[in-house]
């Protein structure tokens, strides 16, 4: 709606500029991330959160929580009781109001020391840079974030936005196969468990697709909007 009345327009991906009414106005820079995001350190954060050794799941569904994304959830922590490598932190969200907890107590998942719920996590960046494979939504920044620490992801897209724009944000890591990209009618018990099997199987794929996220990220970003503002 604005484009029409600036001179430039900074967008996060080339495929992005072909969606705007004015795609000669736009300047491909990527989206800036918190500085927590571009400083973390996985082998620290990992010794703060005492996970040292382990093999480290961070799921969320944005601040709210997402039913589907806890379903898929509790079907993983159920495919992944009996492992003692596993440390699997999830955020509930707000509106859970104590199911998850009671799904894992109803099926005898009772190893607070390898799954941790929490209904928010506040510094979200430490969590992150700990883990070696985060399931989340596809929020633009979400993608960012990902891309900028290099992480190996399992993307589940919420299908109740505009014009399903979480889709293509997770394609932007799942076309360079840096992502597992699941749509919210495709996930079930099947689809989450053989996804995460595929990751957890394969180390060396973990190390490779956070690699090849870390090539979706642009670092001088920030730069490159300061220099094309005319000041």
């Amino acid at each position: 709606l604005l484009s029409k009345n600036v001179d430039k327009v900074f967008v996060a991906t080339e495929k992005a500029s072909k969606f705007m009414a004015y795609p000669e106005k736009c300047i491909v820079c990527g989206n800036p991330v918190r500085e927590e995001i571009t400083l973390a350190d996985t082998a620290k954060a990992k010794q703060e959160l005492g996970v040292v050794g382990k093999k480290v799941v961070l799921s969320f569904g944005g601040s709210l929580g997402a039913a589907m994304v806890n379903k898929a959830m509790q079907h993983l922590a159920l495919h992944n009781k009996n492992r003692e490598d596993i440390v699997h932190f999830h955020v509930v969200g707000r509106y859970d109001e104590g199911k998850f907890v009671k799904f894992l107590d109803e099926n005898n998942i009772n190893n607070p020391d390898r799954i941790i719920v929490n209904e928010y996590l506040y510094d979200i960046a430490k969590y992150m840079a700990a883990a070696d494979i985060i399931i989340c939504r596809c929020g633009a920044l979400t993608i960012a974030e990902l891309s900028c620490m290099g992480k190996a992801s399992i993307l589940i897209p919420s299908p109740n936005v505009a014009e399903n724009h979480q889709f293509y944000n997770g394609k932007v890591l799942s076309d360079i196969d840096a992502a597992i990209l699941i749509e919210e009618k495709d996930l079930n018990e099947k689809t989450i468990t053989e996804s995460f099997e595929k990751l957890y199987q394969n180390p060396q794929l973990i190390m490779d697709m956070g690699q090849r996220a870390k090539t979706a990220y642009n670092p001088r970003c920030v730069d490159i909007i300061y220099e094309n503002l005319d000041l």
